[in-house]
């Protein structure tokens, strides 16, 4: 940075920024996929709809992932998303 006084003087001084990150929300990658199962499917008693995948910006942060209002029926595995 340098000052300078109008009538010839200056002064010079380093001057350090330092920059720090902000937490970045992670990004879910995956589609959505849409299925549909028809009521009393005779021999159905699973189906894979959807693996969730997702990546995060911020080196070393560990990913979960979570239902939210989910039926009984629905579950994922809490740390990959399957």
């Amino acid at each position: 940075m340098t000052v300078d006084d109008g009538k010839g003087g200056t002064v010079d001084q380093l001057v350090t920024v330092t920059i720090t990150g902000t937490n970045d929300d992670p990004v879910i990658t995956s589609e959505a996929v849409t299925q549909e199962i028809l009521q009393g499917s005779a021999g159905l008693t699973s189906i894979t709809l959807f693996d969730a995948s997702a990546t995060d910006a911020d080196d070393g942060n560990k990913l979960t992932y979570s239902l939210v209002d989910a039926r009984e029926y629905f579950i994922i595995s809490k740390t990959t998303g399957e």
